[in-house]
C-alpha cells in the first residue's frame, strides 16, 4: 500500500549525495613558493632561477615537475639528442652541445666563438585562492 521502497532509495540518495558534498568540499590548502636558482659558469653561462611549490601535494608536485621541465626544454639545443630529466643535466648538456660547436667550427674559423649564455628567470605572476563554487566554510 505504501511505497516505503522508494522513500529509503531518496534518503540514501540525500544521504550519499552529502557525504560526497562534504569530501569534496576540503578547504584546499594554499600553496606557497620559493625560489630554486641553479647556475653554471664553465665554457657556457648558464643561471636558472624558477619559482618551486613547497609542500608534497600533488598539485605542487605537477607544478614543480612542469617547470623543472620548461627549463630543461630551453636548455636542450641539441635535438640529435634527448631532453634530460634534471636542470643539472641539462646544464650539462647545454655545455657539451658548445664545446662540440666549437670544435666543429674551428676547422673552419681561426676564433672561437662567443660564450654562449642562457638565463631563464621565472616568477610567479597569479595566484588565486581556489575554493569550490559549491564549499562554504562552516
Amino acid at each position: 500500500m505504501f511505497n516505503t521502497l522508494s522513500i529509503s532509495k531518496s534518503a540514501l540518495f540525500t544521504v550519499i549525495t552529502c557525504f560526497f558534498l562534504a569530501v569534496s568540499c576540503q578547504k584546499d590548502k594554499p600553496i606557497t613558493f620559493s625560489e630554486t636558482e641553479v647556475s653554471s659558469e664553465k665554457e657556457t653561462l648558464v643561471e636558472v632561477i624558477i619559482p618551486k611549490a613547497d609542500g608534497n601535494s600533488k598539485t605542487a608536485k605537477t607544478i614543480n615537475t612542469t617547470l623543472t621541465g620548461f627549463a630543461c626544454t630551453i636548455l636542450n639545443i641539441d635535438s640529435a639528442k634527448n631532453k634530460k630529466e634534471t636542470i643539472a643535466e641539462s646544464i650539462t648538456a647545454f655545455n657539451d652541445a658548445y664545446i662540440n660547436f666549437n670544435k666543429t667550427l674551428l676547422t673552419e674559423f681561426e676564433d672561437k666563438f662567443p660564450r654562449w649564455e642562457a638565463l631563464i628567470d621565472g616568477e610567479v605572476s597569479y595566484q588565486n585562492r581556489s575554493y569550490s563554487k559549491y564549499c562554504h566554510e562552516w
